[in-house]
C-alpha cells in the first residue's frame, strides 16, 4: 500500500444519487465502505479509488441492478464538475475528447484516458480498472456513461456505440444493457475503448442547458499523478477535515484497513498519522487565511481544532508565526506585489 490512487468524491456521489432514486438504504450502503453523507458534501475532495470500487459493487448488490454503474455515469456530465463543464463547451468533438483525456488527472490519479487511431476508426480509450470482476464492471460502465455523453454532444442524443471493447469478462447480464446491446462487443480486452468514425471528430458540439455553469466548483490539478502514501493519505485527511471526520478510524476505514494496520504501513514509510494530520490541518488553514476573511476562530474550527489556542500553538510550531501574523504578512506582501505590477504596467 505504498501507492494509493485517488478519485474525486463526486464519482461516489453519482452512485449515491442512483441509490436515492431507487429508494435504497443509501446511508447504510455508504457506511459499509467507510463513506458518509458528510463526505459526499465535499464533491471536489479525494477518496481512494479502491473505496469507490467497493461502493460501486455494494450499490449493485443492494439494488440488484447489474448495470447501475451505467445509470450513474449518465449523470449530466456538463453539471458533473468544472472539468465536465469545460469539456462540454468545447467547439468540436476532437477538442472535447482531447481536453477530457488531459483533465483526467484532475479527477483520477491513475487514469489513462487517451485516443488511439486506426485506419477504420478512432478508439476513445478509458484506461485500465483494477479490482474484482464485479467492481471492474461497474466502474467501466460508469466510464462508458460519461464518455458516451461527450460523443453524443456531437453525434446526437440517440447515438449508440457499434464497436466496443471491454475489460470486463463476458457476462450475459450485460447483453440487455442500454448502449451495449446493439454494439459489436469484445470482452476481456486490455481496457475499455469506444470506436468512433474519423469524420465525427470534426463535428460541432451541440451545447444544451446541461452546460450551465457549475456552482462552487474548481479544477485543481494533481501533481504529476502523485499516488505516494504520504501524498494520498494527506489528501484523504484533507477531505475528511472538511467533512469534520478527520480521525484515524475514519481514514483507516476509507482505506479498508484497521487502525493498527494503517499505523504500521505509515511507520514502514517513516510516517506518523498525527504528524500528517497536523500538517494537513495547517496547510488547509494557510489556504483559508490567504483566500478568505473568516475569523481565526472559524479557521481553527474548520480545520478541526476545538480551541483557538490549540490551533495558534500548532500553527506557530509549523510556521513560526501566529495565524494573525501570517494573514497580515500575506496581505501586506500581496498588496506590494499588486502595486508593483500596476507600476510596471504604467
Amino acid at each position: 500500500m505504498n501507492n494509493i490512487p485517488l478519485v474525486r468524491v463526486r464519482y461516489a456521489g453519482s452512485f449515491a444519487k442512483e441509490l436515492h432514486k431507487l429508494g435504497a438504504p443509501t446511508e447504510r450502503v455508504l457506511n459499509t465502505v467507510g463513506l458518509s453523507e458528510e463526505i459526499l458534501d465535499i464533491p471536489d475532495g479525494f477518496m481512494p479509488v479502491e473505496q469507490l470500487l467497493r461502493f460501486a459493487e455494494q450499490a449493485r448488490r443492494y439494488t440488484g441492478i447489474a448495470d447501475i454503474g451505467l445509470a450513474a455515469g449518465l449523470t449530466p456530465f456538463g453539471q458533473h464538475s468544472q472539468a465536465g463543464h469545460n469539456v462540454m463547451v468545447c467547439t468540436n468533438l476532437y477538442q472535447a475528447i482531447v481536453l477530457f483525456c488531459k483533465q483526467g488527472n484532475s479527477e483520477i490519479t491513475n487514469s489513462n484516458f487517451h485516443i488511439r487511431q486506426q485506419q477504420t476508426m478512432v478508439w476513445f480509450c478509458g484506461g485500465v480498472v483494477e479490482g474484482t470482476d464485479n467492481e471492474i464492471r461497474q466502474v467501466e460502465l460508469y466510464r462508458i456513461g460519461i464518455m458516451i455523453q461527450v460523443i453524443r454532444a456531437a453525434m446526437g442524443i440517440n447515438w449508440e456505440p457499434y464497436e466496443l471493447r471491454l475489460q470486463s469478462k463476458n457476462d450475459k447480464s450485460l447483453y440487455d444493457t442500454e448502449l451495449i446491446r446493439n454494439a459489436n462487443v469484445r470482452f476481456g480486452c486490455k481496457m475499455l475503448a469506444i470506436g468512433i468514425p474519423h469524420y465525427a471528430f470534426a463535428l460541432t458540439l451541440q451545447h444544451t442547458k446541461d452546460q450551465s455553469p457549475v456552482a462552487n466548483s474548481e479544477l485543481v490539478l494533481l501533481s504529476e499523478s502523485d499516488t505516494s502514501l504520504e501524498y494520498s493519505v494527506k489528501e484523504i485527511i484533507r477531505t475528511h477535515i472538511r467533512a469534520h471526520q478527520s480521525g484515524i478510524k475514519n481514514v483507516a476505514k476509507a482505506l479498508d484497513l484497521s487502525v493498527r494496520s494503517l499505523q504500521r504501513r505509515l511507520a514502514e514509510n517513516e510516517l506518523i498519522f498525527s504528524h500528517l494530520l497536523e500538517q494537513t490541518r495547517i496547510e488547509t488553514a494557510l489556504m483559508m487565511l490567504e483566500n478568505s476573511n473568516v475569523s481565526i476562530i472559524e479557521v481553527a474550527m474548520e480545520v478541526g481544532y476545538k480551541e483557538a489556542s490549540h490551533f495558534a500553538r500548532a500553527f506557530k510550531r509549523n510556521t513560526g508565526l501566529t495565524p494573525q501574523q501570517y494573514r497580515f504578512q500575506y496581505q501586506t506582501e500581496n498588496i506590494k506585489s499588486t502595486a508593483s505590477s500596476l507600476h510596471v504596467n504604467i
